[in-house]
């Protein structure tokens, strides 16, 4: 019976043995991240590591946030010397180049570290014969979130994305890439590239698109249009033919509004009569895309006669059987942003456009009616309740209609006093426009107005049976 227990004993002594061996001393704790020295160490291991652990390895150099250990450790000459070998492995020296852009834009904005060692070499990437398009790709893009438009290495990475962006013989992923990268960084003289880009016969679709993207995008950049060259007749009647014929995709068209509304604003464009042209497309456009774009357009002109054509353009799309057609809501909203933008720039002019104050007026009153039957969503009131606040201004133009927002907003009020808490909204709008401290009491707010507007009093509450 010893005998056997003995047995037992050592048996089970055997097992707890190789248990041992085969959990891990350690087992439930997680590993240890690796030290940043340990992971430039498998970066620069091209020999035995796998190109997979070197991405994942750059990936997490890229991600670093301290100032100090980046520095201490040489991080971005070690990236910078991995992304010039042209030997090594493609992908690897994507990843560092994206790793140093992030480098660059989460650490450097100031002084630049990271992007005044990479500059230099990746311009030779891009103009490189036998490199990769995906590698010059990826240097277009990490150009487009790092540079700046007036450092003297940028202009010379400028000229060198302008003229891959130009030369016909260039992938399409590259040059598109050029022209993205460069209404990003907003150099004014890329608008002459763009002019020229579409110039060229037979032009790819999609990079006719990107460059009238990248013209709009541009021109909202460039702060003193003087510094833009004009672009030739020919190259505007290019766009214009483009941009307004029905056989032009509707996203062309889209992006080519704005980029026409930005030239004729900012006088690059002497002769095209373009505000008529656009209500046009309100009057007879039903793609959503287009009008919301005319709109945008409309309101970059930032012209006041406009507002009867908008004004009938938001009753065109006003469907009271269905008012919250997400398309048609979203032309709405468009419409009465707009709106509210031409009030206010009326406020700067010697002799404002009354009409055109008193129908954005009228129009702002009846969305916000607080009645049963007012069908207009929240989106539209909202932004109506803020243009509004425009009419602030002390002109006779804008006091005319005093009264009647601060009656309606009180109005509003009321309609709100039962949730407990007034919007903000409307108290900003009601302060804005009576410039009374009435803060969010309602009652001192119903004082004040009876005794401001005796012949307008408020309307007596409904009291409850």
């Amino acid at each position: 019976m010893l005998r056997n227990l003995s047995q037992v004993g050592l048996i089970v002594l055997l097992a707890i043995v190789a248990l041992a061996w085969v959990v891990p001393a350690h087992a439930g704790e997680a590993e240890e991240e690796p030290s940043t020295p340990e992971r430039i160490a498998v970066a620069r291991n091209k020999t035995t590591a796998h190109p997979k652990d070197r991405v994942d390895a750059i990936r997490a150099l890229g991600s670093l946030n301290d100032v100090d250990e980046v520095r201490d450790q040489r991080v971005v000459d070690v990236l910078c010397d991995i992304a010039k070998d042209p030997q090594d492995d493609l992908f690897v020296r994507m990843e560092t180049m994206n790793s140093l852009g992030n480098l660059q834009f989460a650490l450097f904005q100031t002084d630049g570290l990271a992007r005044n060692k990479y500059t230099i070499p990746f311009i030779g990437v891009l103009r490189g014969r036998n490199e990769e398009e995906l590698i010059q790709t990826k240097v277009a893009q990490v150009f487009a979130r790092t540079l700046p438009p007036d450092d003297l290495q940028a202009k010379q990475a400028i000229t060198a994305m302008q003229d891959i962006a130009k030369t016909r013989t260039q992938s399409l992923m590259l040059r598109v890439a050029c022209v993205d990268a460069l209404s990003e960084i907003g150099s004014p003289d890329s608008f002459d590239t763009f002019s020229g880009i579409l110039g060229q016969s037979d032009l790819d679709q999609l990079l006719q698109e990107r460059v009238l993207r990248g013209m709009a995008v541009l021109l909202g950049k460039i702060t003193d249009p003087d510094n833009v060259k004009q672009p030739s007749l020919a190259t505007v009647n290019r766009i214009v033919d483009l941009v307004f014929s029905n056989r032009t995709p509707a996203e062309i068209r889209a992006v080519g509004y704005v980029a026409l509304a930005r030239m004729k604003k900012g006088g690059m464009i002497k002769t095209l009569e373009l505000q008529p042209r656009l209500i046009k497309i309100l009057k007879e456009e039903d793609n959503g895309e287009l009008v919301v774009a005319a709109i945008t357009a409309i309101g970059i002109l930032d012209k006041a006669g406009a507002t009867p054509a908008l004004i009938a353009a938001y009753q065109d799309f006003f469907d009271k059987t269905n008012p919250t057609r997400e398309a048609d809501v979203k032309i709405r909203v468009g419409i009465v942003k707009t709106l509210g933008d031409l009030v206010n720039s009326q406020a700067g002019q010697r002799n404002p456009n009354n009409l055109a104050i008193r129908q954005t007026a009228e129009l702002f009153l009846k969305i916000i009616e607080p009645v049963e039957e007012n069908q207009e969503v929240e989106t539209v009131k909202d932004n109506a309740i803020f243009g509004l606040r425009y009419y602030c201004h002390k002109k006779p133009a804008f006091q005319q209609f005093h009264q009647r927002i601060c009656q309606s907003m009180i109005l509003l009020l009321r309609k709100n006093r039962a949730s407990g808490s007034l919007p903000p909204a409307i108290l900003d709008t009601l302060t804005f426009v009576s410039r009374y401290p009435g803060g969010d009491d309602l009652t001192r707010w119903e004082k004040w107005y009876d005794a401001k507007y005796p012949t307008n009093k408020l309307p007596k509450e409904e009291t409850q049976p």
